[in-house]
């Protein structure tokens, strides 16, 4: 795709419009490059026009799709969508007949929010996206059409380390908030991989109460953990409280486990647990039985988990004074919260 021409064809009304600039008045400089990105693509990348938006590309790790990966090779800009490289790679040992959709590897072309909403994000190959591009407004590159899923197979023979690519344009569905945020599926038939995007400025953790204070880790882990108190403004994944204090009877406490990295962070939906510290140790308190499901949190998903605390036990859970640990997914990430007396 030509960047520059698709933006000629399809673009320039709307993006003078939407910055209400008049070409005979102004002497508009020459816009700045776009970042430089390796011919090999990158996991990430920086919106250069509209609202700030950080993107995303990710391989979900529950279904398989350790082969398929997507790279992008170019940011959306004033002058065209985002850009991705959809790879499929033959990772076995011998030559094997891979059966695809009609636009290998990836032959989806819509993808659904994370959380089962409607449609939000397209990824068209390179080839047919000039036809469906219908504004460019700040930046945000929106399709006229949803286009139809493909039907029919194509059959493609690789051999042993072998790999097979296509370039795909990512438009934003005509009836979507524009540039939506979030993480979206795009199902593939050899795998599946997740687009998120959101607005690096507005994302991170908040202050803690604590901050400061050294506690021991977790036990037993074998990684250390990654305390809410001690997270920065670079941390991307971490757990956090509603609030740090609570008194009981019936005070309420909400958990949110957030993932602003690069990759889908593997967790266990029931993996949560409750810690008392109890001198230099932890002792935990719930749950007595131990997990073993596991799912996958996309980058740009938040999720959580809300508990009462009560101190008759009758519901929620019944804690004596003193300060706790609350883990989700694993014990890699953890919040404090105190309970009065």
């Amino acid at each position: 795709m030509n960047r520059r021409t698709l933006l000629s064809t399809f673009g320039t009304a709307g993006i003078g419009g939407c910055f209400g600039l008049r070409e005979e008045a102004y002497d508009l400089p020459e816009p700045a490059p776009p970042p430089e990105i390796p011919s090999g693509g990158s996991r990430s990348v920086e919106a250069t026009a509209g609202p700030p938006r950080r993107l995303v590309v990710s391989e979900d790790p529950s279904r398989g799709s350790d082969a398929l990966e997507g790279r992008f090779l170019e940011p959306p800009s004033s002058e065209g969508p985002a850009l991705l490289r959809i790879t499929y790679t033959n990772t076995g040992d011998v030559a094997r007949a891979f059966r695809f959709g009609p636009a290998p590897p990836l032959s989806a072309r819509v993808g659904r929010p994370f959380d089962d909403g409607d449609p939000a994000l397209l990824l068209v190959p390179e080839a047919d996206a000039e036809a469906i591009v219908e504004e460019a407004a700040g930046g945000c590159w929106r399709a006229a059409e949803v286009p139809p899923e493909p039907t029919g197979t194509e059959t493609v023979a690789l051999e042993a380390g072998e790999t097979v690519e296509n370039t795909y344009a990512l438009l934003v569905s005509p009836d979507a908030d524009c540039p939506p945020t979030g993480a979206h599926r795009f199902v593939g038939e050899r795998g599946t991989l997740f687009v998120s995007a959101w607005d690096p400025g507005a994302v991170g953790p908040g202050d803690s109460r604590f901050a400061g204070r050294t506690v021991p880790d977790l036990t037993p882990s074998t990684v250390p953990v990654a305390w809410f108190h001690e997270a920065t403004e670079s941390t991307t994944v971490f757990v956090e409280p509603t609030v740090e204090r609570l008194a009981p009877p019936g005070d309420e406490v909400g958990f949110s486990l957030s993932n602003y990295g690069d990759r889908p962070l593997t967790i266990v939906p029931s993996g949560w647990g409750v810690h008392r510290l109890e001198g230099e140790r932890w002792r935990q308190r719930y749950p007595a039985v131990v997990p073993s499901q596991t799912a996958s949190l996309p980058p740009g998903e938040t999720a959580w988990t809300t508990h009462r605390i009560d101190t008759g036990g009758d519901s929620g859970f019944a804690l004596e004074p003193g300060t706790y640990a609350y883990h989700a997914g694993s014990r890699a990430h953890a919040a404090l919260f105190v309970v009065e007396g």
